[in-house]
């Protein structure tokens, strides 16, 4: 491999390193710089006791079901949660949650690990010198979003209240993959993207996938599968659920840790108030975040499907996913480390094959709303209010990274296995005599520099030892 590719590769990735510690380094710092004393971090307003969604989203619904309760005394999730968490019922509620933090955990790098497993798949399909990148690259972006995801504000957030929004996305991009490595099983895609709509709705907007992929076939398949999860407990239960999910709608929590585009509307429009201003329609900021979406779509759309398209609009709808639910607690931020990584991804490989500067100032800008966002709303600017700009801000720059024009590689790469990974690809055999001219090279091994210059050496001594040879002949002759 050229040192220019391994140059580029290393301060791309050194960049998305860089950004990923200066977000753990915020989050984890106990000093107050106002009485510079040591005290306890303060993330976010904790919960009595640990592992409350958890508890009242998963496990005590199980148990109410298992005693012949109704289940929706305790809960508004969908039916098929309470099925999920059966399992949960051979443990008491505190193992039970001590438990699912080892499931968050395992779910929140499996779901990286196959993002990028996709990406690799679809970003660089066959090989050469972009398959060859993609194999340098999607180990040490792994272990940067691993190291990100796990120290995020997010993650400890969801740790904290044993949330299970990971649920969903490790169920989504397990349909994403399906997509892209098994493109005929239209049932097993249907499946995957159903499950993460019933767990939490939100995931619902990635049917679209489904139907861009199979067309009018899909139909079915999503109304068959999608009606016996609604049904999983029974037909009485689907009523009492639709209810809960109004009230949840149109009674969203209203606090800082809140990203959603209702909330945020709310809390401009009270401080426009207070300023004597007339209030901004809620709409404006809900039709900002579908915007993004939209022109993502139709520029996909437009250019036909492809398993690239695919992977990108996966990644144009999960910020989607954040901002449009009422109700859309820090703790979902996890959702954005898929997104995040398939960016990532593209553009890095992008600027290591071609050196345009666009590409690391991208990675940059991801960098940064990725180290930004990794950090708790209390650390940050009160002005700032809530995560939706960012969200947003992220939307547009997929978009923006979306429709560069891409370039021809000017990095020839091959890698043929380790030993071989840093030998010139583009070397041409050397003829070392007439008869070497009309023999077939093609089958024979390529003649590395090296090689060529022990030969060189070795018959100079060869020479050199035979004209020795010859001096001590004559002299012993006269």
């Amino acid at each position: 491999m050229s040192t220019s590719v391994w140059r580029r590769l290393e301060l791309a990735l050194a960049m998305v390193a860089l950004c990923v510690f200066i977000g753990y380094l915020v989050n984890h710092h106990n000093i107050n710089t106002t009485t510079w004393t040591w005290e306890q971090e303060y993330l976010f307003p904790p919960g009595t006791p640990a592992g409350n969604d958890f508890r009242n989203g998963l496990y005590r619904p199980a148990q109410a079901l298992l005693h012949g309760q109704n289940a929706y005394t305790v809960t508004w999730f969908p039916p098929f949660t309470v099925l999920l968490a059966m399992p949960f019922q051979i443990l008491d509620e505190n193992r039970a949650y001590l438990a699912q933090v080892g499931v968050l955990i395992v779910m929140n790098i499996a779901t990286l690990g196959i993002a990028l497993k996709v990406s690799r798949k679809a970003f660089a399909p066959k090989a050469g010198s972009e398959k060859a990148i993609a194999g340098l690259l999607a180990f040490p972006l792994f272990c940067a979003m691993a190291l990100w995801q796990e120290t995020s504000y997010g993650f400890i957030y969801s740790i904290e209240r044993g949330n299970f929004d990971i649920y969903t996305a490790f169920a989504a991009v397990m349909g994403l993959w399906l997509i892209v490595a098994r493109p005929r099983s239209i049932w097993l895609q249907v499946l995957c993207f159903s499950i993460a709509a019933h767990l939490k709705i939100y995931p619902a907007i990635l049917f679209v996938l489904v139907v861009w992929k199979h067309g009018w076939k899909s139909l079915l398949p999503l109304a068959v599968v999608n009606l016996a999860l609604l049904m999983s407990l029974g037909p009485a239960n689907v009523a009492p659920f639709l209810g809960n999910v109004r009230g949840a709608v149109e009674g969203p929590k209203i606090f800082a840790g809140n990203h959603s585009a209702a909330v945020f509307a709310i809390i401009v429009n009270a401080a426009r108030a207070a300023r004597g201003l007339s209030p901004v329609p809620a709409l404006v900021f809900y039709a900002l975040s579908t915007a993004a979406w939209a022109l993502g779509c139709l520029y996909l759309v437009r250019r036909g499907y492809s398993d690239a398209g695919a992977t990108w609009l996966f990644a144009l709808s999960v910020p989607m996913m954040n901002v449009i639910p009422p109700s859309s607690n820090d703790y979902k931020l996890v959702l954005l480390g898929t997104p995040l990584a398939v960016a990532l991804f593209f553009v890095v490989q992008e600027f290591a094959l071609t050196g345009r500067w666009i590409r690391l100032v991208q990675t940059l800008i991801l960098g940064s709303l990725a180290a930004i966002l990794a950090v708790t709303f209390v650390r940050l600017p009160i002005d700032l209010g809530t995560r939706y700009p960012l969200i947003l801000t992220l939307q547009y720059v997929l978009v923006w990274i979306l429709v560069t024009p891409r370039e021809r590689c000017r990095a020839k790469v091959t890698v043929s296995d380790a030993s071989s990974a840093g030998a010139d690809a583009q070397e041409q055999p050397r003829p070392v005599n007439g008869s070497a001219l009309l023999t077939d090279t093609r089958s024979q091994p390529i003649p590395r520099r090296p090689m060529v210059v022990a030969s060189f050496v070795q018959t100079a001594c060869l020479r050199l030892e035979r004209s020795a040879l010859v001096g001590r002949f004559r002299g012993a002759g006269a």
